[in-house]
């Protein structure tokens, strides 16, 4: 799993973060497991369906198993992403940066805040603990998203295309990337502030700040491609 290409191998301090968030999500689930009830009811039952119960089991591995998954999935994606690119255009193996696999790192690290929080709440569920499970998750998604702006403008693609339209497209995402993290960073902060205030907003605020941003990047990259 581990590429021998320095550029196709995420950041160290990147997947140590990630362990350390797996082994602490093991630990509190190991240590809170006796005052955590053995299910509850997410779902009362009613009309056609029956109740839906959660065993303490699938709440103490899910997240750190999600983490784990995700893990492996974002070391390998560099590579994969490599033998795509070289499908795709003979002339994208000439160049590449760290740029991707620093996008990459950053993105684990904001899960790694992210699904901690959501354990550390999820558990708390089951021990009876009153934890503000909206404000806590809001505040680390908007945190997440934060990570990804800062990091986002390096990860403009850096390999270089045979056809001059498809080479205007790569350089237009340039600038693109970096307003886009820019903005990203804006709708981090604004999640965040919406998280600690009005919870039910960060719910939209967040996933439709980002929809916004790569719509807007993937339209003005084309329209200038279009243009030149």
């Amino acid at each position: 799993m581990i590429s021998k290409d320095r550029n196709l191998r995420l950041p160290a301090v990147a997947l140590i973060v990630a362990g350390l968030a797996i082994a602490f999500m093991a630990v509190w689930s190991v240590v809170h497991w006796p005052a955590m009830v053995p299910a509850i009811v997410t779902r009362e039952a009613a009309g056609n369906h029956g109740a839906s119960v959660v065993p303490r089991g699938v709440t103490a591995a899910a997240m750190p198993g999600v983490l784990l998954v995700l893990t492996v999935l974002l070391m390998a994606a560099p590579a994969w992403d490599r033998r795509l690119m070289a499908r795709i255009s003979p002339m994208s193996g000439q160049q590449h940066g760290r740029g991707q696999t620093r996008v990459l790192g950053a993105s684990l690290v904001g899960l790694s805040i992210f699904l901690t929080t959501l354990h550390t709440g999820l558990v708390g569920m089951y021990t009876g603990a009153s934890l503000p499970m909206e404000q806590l998750v809001g505040a680390a998604a908007g945190v997440m998203l934060m990570i990804l702006g800062v990091y986002l403008p390096v990860g403009r693609p850096d390999t270089a295309f045979e056809g001059p339209r498809w080479e205007a497209f790569r350089a237009a995402q340039g600038p693109a990337f970096r307003i886009g993290g820019f903005a990203l960073v804006v709708v981090g902060l604004a999640t965040l502030g919406a998280a600690l205030l009005r919870p039910s907003l960060a719910i939209i605020i967040g996933p439709a700040g980002v929809a916004v941003i790569c719509v807007s990047i993937l339209l003005v990259s084309t329209v200038k491609a279009l243009r030149s």
